[in-house]
């Protein structure tokens, strides 16, 4: 969600919605303590998502290497939050982030070009 909403409105919505969304989730599921972390980790990813779509949006498949870095910069930073609090389990725990960001990367892209090619995204603009 948070790929797809940085690609259609742009980096300041998919950090905002990666930051509740994350923080929520982490509530929920009682990882309290990775909160600060997922805010960052989160709205990293949508901000630098949308400023990296916005900057290659011209380049037709270029621009679909910005979820990726996302995506990437998302699993630095959990992999620090591991590091910091829990000190080991790092590798393995990273993996399932590597699991999490490179899978919503690889949705969002066809649902973004699905919602650009059909016009859905100028509408949702208006």
């Amino acid at each position: 969600m948070t790929l797809f909403v940085a690609m259609i409105y742009g980096p300041i919505e998919g950090a905002v919605v990666g930051m509740i969304a994350g923080s929520m989730g982490d509530l929920t599921a009682g990882f309290a303590a990775y909160i600060p972390f997922t805010l960052v980790a989160k709205g990293l990813m949508g901000l630098a998502t949308g400023l990296l779509y916005n900057v290659l949006k011209k380049r037709q498949g270029w621009r679909f290497v910005s979820p990726f870095v996302g995506a990437t910069l998302m699993i630095l930073v959990y992999m620090a939050a591991y590091a910091i609090l829990i000190g080991k389990g790092l590798y393995l725990s990273s993996a399932f982030d590597c699991v999490q960001g490179y899978g919503m990367a690889i949705l969002s892209i066809p649902l973004t070009f699905i919602f650009e090619k059909t016009g859905l995204a100028n509408h949702l603009h208006q």
